[in-house]
């Protein structure tokens, strides 16, 4: 059944290492999965993440702000296959899915079989 197929590859990128790929065609608002890991940091606040010891001493490139219910957390998605999607950044492409504060990720145009999956990192990332 096609229904129940994956909806992603991952595969070698051209755009930098690893990427996941549509093996099938995607509609726009489709719920692919979530960058998810394991918690190293919490706080109320959105700003105080940043300078929590934690994530200050983590050398992990796969850290993602997402909001909870009482705040925010760090996750580190180093098991997460949401970890190979990549920016859309100089890749002449546009951006076709988008991360959600829960860590959801959703098209955010349709998606066609063997499109890779590009997400905005957002200009923080790339200030590292």
């Amino acid at each position: 059944n096609w229904l129940s197929a994956p909806l992603y590859v991952k595969k070698p990128s051209p755009i930098h290492g690893y990427g996941l790929f549509a093996t099938r065609f995607i509609e726009a608002g489709t719920y692919i999965g979530k960058y998810d890991g394991r918690v190293i940091a919490r706080t109320r606040l959105q700003r105080e993440l940043r300078y929590h010891p934690a994530v200050k001493k983590s050398t992990s490139p796969y850290l993602l702000e997402l909001k909870d219910e009482i705040g925010y957390k760090v996750v580190d998605g180093s098991y997460s296959d949401m970890r190979f999607i990549n920016d859309y950044r100089n890749t002449g492409e546009p951006q076709n899915v988008e991360y959600h504060k829960c860590g959801a990720v959703k098209t955010i145009r349709d998606v066609y079989t063997g499109t890779e999956f590009l997400g905005d990192y957002r200009e923080e990332y790339w200030r590292k």
